[in-house]
C-alpha cells in the first residue's frame, strides 16, 4: 500500500515538472508508472530467480520502481523549456 501511494506522489511530481516545461504531463505520467511496474516486476522476478526469497524480491521490486522513477525524472530533466515564441514558457 505504501508502495501505491509513493508511486502516486511521484507521478504527481512529474506531472508538474512537466506541466511547468510546458510538455504533455500524461505521457510522462504514462512513462513514470511504465518504467516503475516495468523495473519492479524485473528486479523482483531476477532476485526470486536468484534467492528464491520473497522479502528480498520484494525490497528488489522497490528499489526497481525507484530505478525507473530516477531514468524517468533524470530524463525529463533534461528536455528543454518550450516557449511560445515571445521566450516566456
Amino acid at each position: 500500500m505504501l508502495e501505491i501511494i509513493l508511486l502516486i506522489i511521484l507521478t504527481r511530481k512529474i506531472g508538474k515538472i512537466a506541466k511547468e516545461k510546458g510538455l504533455t504531463a500524461w505521457k510522462w505520467k504514462t512513462a513514470n508508472i511504465v518504467s516503475w511496474f516495468g523495473f519492479e516486476l524485473s528486479f523482483m522476478l531476477i532476485s526470486y530467480g536468484y534467492t528464491q526469497n520473497l522479502s528480498i524480491a520484494m525490497i528488489s521490486g522497490i528499489l526497481g520502481g525507484l530505478l525507473g522513477y530516477f531514468i524517468v525524472k533524470n530524463k525529463i530533466d533534461k528536455e528543454p523549456y518550450k516557449t511560445d515564441g515571445n521566450g516566456e514558457v
